[in-house]
């Protein structure tokens, strides 16, 4: 089709405050990536500063299955949570006087409203926070529903469209919940189960506030459902008790990204150690969402209703808060926890519950710290991008090298944290192998997040936004830019050497495309066992490959091309000799790779049980102690499988090769 081409007329006429608020937000995003990990870091920025469009997919599923979406957006909660935490700071640095301890609490609400990009629900908090520190300074009685209705009056004022946004519904609705039922119920219970404010101790102190927090879910969950079920259709049956789980970790979360991004505008080391605890925060969250969202029949399919039985619902329930009968009802379901409390409470006096809590934490840290740091083995992770390339190395010594990086920047970040122990913020070598977006694209988005200390490429006379792009980025980097020999080798004091085989020392003119002909192909050797990542050259540059390099012999091949019958000629896999092959090519690409002629050159030298595509298989992780090789893969095949072709035990090779899939298909029915 055809369309006008966009001409630029002007830039910077915005109003001044938009445009620093706005540059502060993508600056502060920018951090929170280079700090935290992924996917964590997309859960950050989301939670945040209400930049969603980085979260996977299959997050986003987890939360809406688990009922717990609502953490995912910018609403009251982060608000309060940060109009506490700066109303008493405040308080504590200028003490209460002539009311200027107000000032920085009321900044820092209306700022952060803005940064956020000022949804209805962060705007309704603010305007409630503003009032509430109203309410303050004159000396006034503090009271939610009248803040609430100044809110909803101010804002349908503003905008009277405003009251079709489901946005605007779900935390009024909340709120209101919120306001008539929460402290009523947290009231009863604690009576009952005698928990009243005079008793002292560790033990009912955390009893009150487990009780506040579940009469908080509930008021919100009762409150808010009706709504969910008319504007989407299905309901959560899990919400109550993911939502209690992982609620009381959301300020957490909050408080220690919102460091980790500011800190780490000024230096990404001071600001690591509360990545670590934003990473700790929001994995726990996302697991729990991930577990509870997982369990069988969690989503109801509701379908459409009329908006009568929304109005007859808020009556019903209306009519029901209002009676005392009810009530009373209600309180006799929290009288029969009354035996086990007091037991608990009793047990618990005079324990030193901080410091075993303090103490848990730190050991769940180490351990975590303890599993991810490198083994002895040399780990090659082919991580499954989409249409393109992407290897991950981690050296015995803990080395970190990254060879191309796919087309997708969200798919190259998501590969390279979860491979990557949750701490490491540095890369010790990026390899582009050619300047083709299905390889740099991602690997641009690597040096943006990490320190990356050295960069080998071939650098080309190639025009494409995306090579300037990573130019640029290369450039403001700072990394050691080596320079490129063919027939030079990178030595680590592990014992692991990488060299670099291609591309030749003049590039190939007139080929199919001279462009993939100059890869830089390299060849990871560690003791015994080799690895050959060849980019993309095409049968042109393998032959001078085969006739320039001693040694080309490898025990696993990373395919060239992504399985196009363009590269791996049968002379050039006769050179190689490799035991395993690994290929990777995108779900339903256009170029329908790989190849069925590629695949039958392969079988004629590599094991039809041991070919390996990421498109069947996620991402291959093939780990080598020197002598022998482990693979590891994410799924099997996703194609459906006759029983006869469920994969037998491996034969015997001329080194040990054990396969260990995370998943086995054995069903007789596929």
């Amino acid at each position: 089709m055809t369309f006008s081409e966009p001409v630029l007329l002007n830039d910077g006429e915005g109003a001044a405050i938009y445009r620093n608020l706005y540059k502060l937000r993508h600056k502060l995003s920018d951090s929170l990536g280079r700090t935290i990990p992924e996917p964590q870091a997309s859960f950050a920025q989301a939670v945040l500063l209400g930049i969603r469009d980085k979260l996977p997919d299959e997050l986003v599923a987890d939360f809406r299955r688990s009922g717990t979406s609502h953490l995912l957006a910018i609403s009251g909660l982060h608000v309060g949570v940060l109009h506490g935490i700066s109303l008493s700071l405040s308080a504590s640095a200028v003490g209460r006087r002539h009311q200027l301890y107000l000032i920085w609490p009321l900044l820092m609400i209306v700022s952060y409203t803005l940064i956020a990009g000022a949804p209805p629900s962060a705007i309704r908090a603010a305007i409630m926070g503003v009032a509430y520190l109203g309410a303050l300074a004159v000396g006034r009685p503090r009271s939610v529903l009248p803040s609430l209705a100044l809110a909803a009056s101010i804002m349908v004022a503003a905008e009277p469209r405003v009251l079709s946004d489901f946005s605007f519904q779900l935390s009024f609705a909340a709120m209101t919940g919120i306001a008539m039922l929460s402290t009523r119920m947290s009231e009863w219970a604690a009576a009952k189960l005698e928990l009243t404010q005079d008793r002292d101790g560790v033990g009912p102190a955390i009893a009150r506030l487990v009780i506040e927090a579940m009469a908080v879910t509930i008021a919100t969950t009762v409150a808010t459902v009706p709504l969910v079920a008319f504007h989407f259709q299905q309901v959560s049956l899990v919400g109550l008790p993911s939502t209690l789980i992982t609620m009381p970790i959301l300020p957490l979360a909050l408080e220690s990204s919102a460091l980790a991004g500011s800190i780490g505008l000024v230096s990404s080391w001071l600001a690591a150690p509360f990545g670590w605890i934003a990473w700790v925060s929001s994995a726990y969250i996302a697991s729990v969402a991930s577990l509870v969202g997982s369990v069988p029949g969690a989503l109801v399919e509701t379908g459409r209703f009329a908006s009568i039985l929304v109005w007859v619902y808020y009556v019903a329930a209306c009519a029901a808060i209002f009676n005392r009968t009810v009530r009373r009802q209600a309180i006799k379901l929290w009288s029969l926890a009354r035996a086990w409390e007091r037991d608990w409470s009793n047990r618990s006096r005079g324990a030193t519950w901080p410091l075993v809590v303090l103490a848990f934490a730190v050991a769940w840290l180490l351990w975590i710290v303890a599993i991810t740091l490198p083994g002895n083995d040399l780990r090659v992770v082919f991580a499954d991008v989409g249409q393109g390339d992407m290897a991950i190395i981690t050296t015995p010594g803990g080395h970190r090298i990254v060879v191309d990086g796919g087309p997708s920047p969200a798919n190259a970040a998501q590969a390279v944290s979860s491979t990557l122990p949750f701490w490491a913020r540095s890369i010790d070598l990026a390899v582009l192998t050619h300047p083709h977006s299905d390889h740099v694209s991602g690997l641009t988005e690597i040096l943006e997040r990490y320190d990356v200390r050295h960069v080998l490429e071939r650098e080309f006379d190639y025009d494409t936004p995306q090579y300037a792009d990573w130019r640029r980025v290369v450039g403001n980097e700072g990394a050691v830019e080596l320079s490129l020999n063919r027939g030079m080798a990178l030595a680590f004091d592990d014992g692991v050497v990488i060299e670099v085989l291609g591309p030749p020392t003049r590039l190939l003119n007139n080929t199919a495309s001279d462009i993939d002909n100059a890869s830089v192909a390299v060849r990871v050797v560690y003791s015994e066992i080799s690895f050959l990542l060849s980019g993309d050259t095409f049968r042109e540059g393998e032959s001078l490959m085969t006739n320039s390099v001693a040694e080309l012999n490898s025990h696993v091949l990373k395919v060239g091309h992504n399985g196009s019958r363009s590269s791996s000629s049968e002379r050039f896999l006769s050179a190689v000799k490799p035991v395993l092959a690994v290929i990777s090519a995108g779900v339903g690409n256009r170029f329908d790779h790989p190849h069925t002629e590629i695949l039958k050159h392969l079988k004629q030298h590599v094991l039809d049980d041991n070919i390996y595509v990421t498109m069947d298989r996620g991402s291959i992780e093939v780990l080598t102690d020197g002598k022998s090789i482990t693979v590891e893969t994410e799924r099997c095949r996703v194609a459906p499988l006759a029983h006869t072709d469920v994969k037998r035990p491996p034969r015997q090779l001329p080194f040990a090769l054990r396969r260990r899939p995370r998943m086995v298909v054995a069903s007789s029915s596929r």
